[in-house]
């Protein structure tokens, strides 16, 4: 699972939380999501980041969730 949030640049909590949300793996393993799915995945991204006051805090906090993706996947 680890590759699959990394080549969509979607971090582990992010693309599980999409999934719940009714995100297509499909459309997920394709990288093209439908419309609908581009909606869930926004979605998820606020969930967890829209209350962040900045871009840079934004993009900090992804590659936080990704470096701790990646110790959890090493361990």
């Amino acid at each position: 699972m680890l590759s699959m949030t990394i080549e969509n640049s979607i971090p582990r909590k992010v693309l599980a939380k999409a999934q719940q949300l009714g995100v297509h793996n499909d459309c997920l393993i394709s990288g093209n999501p439908c419309g609908t799915c581009n909606e869930h995945i926004y979605l998820a991204f606020d969930f967890f980041y829209g209350h962040l006051a900045s871009e840079s805090d934004l993009l900090a906090a992804i590659v936080e969730d990704f470096r701790n993706d990646i110790e959890e996947e090493e361990s």
